[in-house]
């Protein structure tokens, strides 16, 4: 059993405990050749940061770290540095939308759509503001918006006329983009 404080701790978890579920993971795929260069400098001794786990309770679910892992996976090391913060699955989904906007392995523009995606495909997710999810997913808010058009005629629910910002307000969104009536003289 580890102690977890409110808002997060850093521990040694075994691999085993960890969920590496292909939903949360950020990325479309593993890049074999980071897997391998990760392994090399973990031969060597190189540090790591730790990964991030959200702790449901039950389950580890692992947000930002697939290729640590998989690194020390292919080199027989059973135990890695993690940092858990309590939460759901649902949790490390939203957090892995914004996993290696500033460090790390480089994500591709595959890579960025998938995470805008996923957040525009969820009934709640979708309701937020353009630059809300941007902000999240460490994109520009045209490119939200850009698929948000492509997706919005594959989707019901996506006619709605509020959004969440960033600041939490709720708003209303139905006259965006209409012309204004000039009945004024």
């Amino acid at each position: 059993m580890y102690l977890i404080r409110s808002d997060s701790s850093i521990t040694n978890l075994d691999l085993s405990e960890i969920n590496l579920d292909e939903e949360v993971q950020p990325r479309k795929q593993t890049n074999q050749a980071v897997v391998q260069e990760y392994t090399g400098a973990m031969k060597l001794g190189a540090k790591f940061p730790p990964v991030t786990v959200f702790y449901d309770g039950a389950e580890y679910w692992l947000a930002d770290g697939f290729h640590r892992v998989r690194a020390k996976e292919s080199i027989g090391q059973p135990i890695i540095c993690a940092e858990v913060w309590l939460g759901s699955r649902r949790d490390a989904i939203l957090f892995s939308a914004g996993a290696n906007t500033i460090h790390g392995f480089q994500r591709t523009n595959e890579d960025k759509r998938r995470v805008v995606e996923r957040l525009l495909k969820d009934s709640e997710w979708n309701q937020w503001s353009d630059n809300a999810i941007a902000k999240k997913c460490g994109v520009s808010n045209t490119f939200v918006g850009k698929l948000r058009h492509q997706l919005s005629p594959t989707f019901n629910g996506w006619k709605s006329k509020t959004r969440r910002g960033i600041d939490g307000r709720v708003i209303n969104t139905h006259k965006i983009g209409q012309k204004r009536n000039s009945s004024r003289m």
